[in-house]
């Protein structure tokens, strides 16, 4: 009858139990929040705005300096051509083995016609005037004049005459020709030395030519690369303009990400059901309370729906 009476105060079944619970929220402080709204809201604004595009010059063009370089070196181009051309032309000219007779014959004395007939003139005189009166004269004191002998000494010295200016005659045409041909020759190898001056001259022509057009574009690209610097400051003052207020809003953030925040838990937690089951003492106070209806023969209120309890009839049951 008593585990009757337990299971009804306690319908069959112990109390549910509860899961405990905990709840922690991070809160961000009221001044802190005015600053967040505030740039929030111009973040939205700079957002919000056009495109600005940038209307200046990005990159420097070409100066004069170039453009008057670059002329120069394409015409500059072949400008070697004639000057070797000539010095290959006297090269083959100096080196051919062969005699250029007309040049040979510029280089021979224009007298020598006058020293050969000189020679011959003073011969003839030296025999009329001197080696024929000498032979009759010898003759003549000896009474031979007009002997074979004394015509085969005027005949010797006719031949010896002759021979004498035909010998000074060929040693000054052999002395005419060797200076000739000294000078020939020399003329030759002057040829032979001019030509490769003239190749040197050609490729130093070429060489101070690109030498100069370098020069030239080296002062080109200077100015050049001053312009561009111009050109990377503007477009970066422009940058720096254009971002201010972007760079401003992230600059704030920046402070307000390492501000301290508040944090709050909150704690809930219920155990099983006999943690809120009364005490040993109250349940006592309780069956002895119930133990004195009972003896009065009382009655126990139930729930709405299951009426009412006599006591009595319980005990006697």
């Amino acid at each position: 009858m008593a585990s009757g009476i337990l299971d009804f105060l306690f319908q069959g079944a112990p109390p549910p139990s509860v899961k405990n619970k905990a709840v922690s929220t991070t809160t961000v402080p009221d001044w802190m929040q005015e600053y967040i709204k505030a740039d929030l809201s111009k973040a939205s604004a700079i957002a919000g705005s056009p495109y600005q595009p940038y209307t200046g010059p990005r990159v420097a063009g070409l100066t004069d300096a170039q453009n008057t370089a670059y002329s120069n070196i394409a015409n500059n181009q072949g400008n070697w051509q004639p000057a070797l051309s000539q010095a290959m032309t006297n090269t083959a000219a100096a080196s051919n083995p062969n005699l250029d007779q007309g040049v040979f014959n510029s280089y021979l004395s224009p007298y020598i016609g006058g020293v050969l007939g000189n020679i011959a003139t003073l011969g003839a005189r030296n025999l009329s005037e001197n080696l024929i009166p000498q032979i009759n004269t010898t003759f003549t004191g000896s009474g031979q004049w007009g002997s074979s002998r004394n015509a085969n000494f005027m005949n010797n010295a006719v031949r010896d005459t002759n021979q004498t200016i035909l010998q000074q005659q060929n040693s000054a045409l052999q002395s005419a020709f060797d200076s000739a041909m000294g000078n020939y020759q020399t003329a030759q190898n002057r040829a032979l030395t001019g030509a490769g001056q003239t190749a040197q001259l050609a490729q130093q022509q070429q060489t101070q030519g690109l030498q100069d057009a370098a020069a030239l574009e080296a002062a080109g690209q200077a100015q050049q690369g001053q312009t561009q610097k111009n050109y990377d400051q503007a477009y970066q003052d422009f940058l720096e303009q254009r971002d201010y207020g972007k760079n401003n809003v992230n600059w704030i953030m920046g402070l307000l990400s390492g501000a301290p925040q508040q944090s709050s838990t909150t704690t809930s937690s219920s155990g099983p059901g006999s943690n809120f089951q009364p005490s040993p003492l109250a349940t006592i106070a309780g069956s002895l309370s119930l133990l004195k209806g009972l003896k009065r023969g009382g009655q126990v209120k139930l729930p709405r729906d299951k009426g009412t309890l006599d006591m009595m009839r319980l005990v006697h049951a």
